[in-house]
């Protein structure tokens, strides 16, 4: 199925959507994903009106007023198949709120039928506990059994943190933010110990494969964060000229109001990729010492 995009309109930061249920911004030129955050099973993203006002909204109700027009007062865009962070296009109704008690009063009482699959792949791991069938690969790649198909399972981000996230729901129905990359060594290799994580092993936390993956401590993840964190970085007008040296990342991104994670992906490439305001950011040796 072709996946159409759709621009929402008066905002300071152009926003679009798609039919598929993903949310780009548009930054320096360029559109990128979205970042978003979970609220009460949904997935969220903000918005900047024109006025310079932050709104929140889910991106189950951009979709569906991009593509089924403007939702009514007392109606909600639902879920059919009752995964709140599956914000395809064909699984959003606009429903009025007692449509969704009515809904909601058969899933509470189990009259909601879920398929399971007869059998699975080889190479995939099928999780227990789930309400939906979900299955992982040594990959890193994770999947949901909906409507007789496996099908690519949505991921997100939290915050500045680059970890990615999915949504899984619990027997009970109830959703949860879980670590793709805890899901995956769970899944091979036993029960996470507490006070303990999942941790790349080459650094990239997008890296989920089995093979990147080894346990690491609360302490030892938080050391590896502040030296990622405190390294040195120094800040350049559109023609080369030095206007700064940073001895943190952090104290980079509060001085020029980027975001952290921002600066060191574009600080880290062979050529300069220019920030809006024509300033660019590159790592170097030396700093004063870091005290963060």
């Amino acid at each position: 199925m072709q996946i159409r995009w759709r621009q929402i309109d008066g905002l300071r930061i152009p926003i679009r959507v798609s039919s598929a249920g993903d949310v780009e911004q548009l930054a320096d030129g360029e559109w990128s994903q979205a970042r978003y955050y979970l609220s009460k099973g949904r997935r969220h993203v903000h918005l900047y009106t024109n006025g310079g006002e932050k709104i929140a909204k889910s991106v189950s109700s951009l979709v569906a007023t991009a593509f089924l027009g403007r939702i009514p007062r007392g109606c909600v865009a639902v879920h059919l198949n009752g995964d709140k962070t599956d914000d395809r296009l064909e699984n959003l109704k606009i429903m009025t709120f007692q449509e969704l008690g009515h809904i909601n009063g058969l899933r509470r009482h189990r009259l909601v039928n879920i398929t399971f699959p007869d059998d699975n792949e080889p190479g995939w791991n099928i999780l227990q506990g789930t309400r939906y069938p979900v299955r992982v690969n040594e990959a890193g790649e994770v999947e949901v059994y909906k409507e007789g198909n496996w099908e690519r399972k949505n991921r997100f981000t939290r915050s500045e943190s680059p970890v990615e996230y999915v949504c899984i729901q619990d027997s009970s129905g109830r959703s949860s933010p879980v670590a793709v990359r805890n899901l995956i060594y769970q899944a091979y290799r036993g029960e996470i110990p507490a006070g303990f994580q999942a941790w790349p092993i080459n650094g990239d936390p997008k890296d989920c494969r089995l093979v990147n993956l080894r346990l690491a401590s609360k302490d030892e993840v938080r050391e590896a964060s502040r030296e990622k964190h405190c390294r040195p970085v120094a800040k350049y007008d559109r023609d080369g000229n030095l206007l700064r040296v940073y001895r943190t990342l952090t104290e980079a991104g509060r001085d020029s109001h980027h975001s952290i994670r921002e600066i060191a992906e574009r600080a880290k490439l062979p050529q300069p990729k220019p920030f809006r305001d024509g300033t660019w950011f590159a790592f170097v040796q030396e700093a004063p010492e870091c005290t963060e």
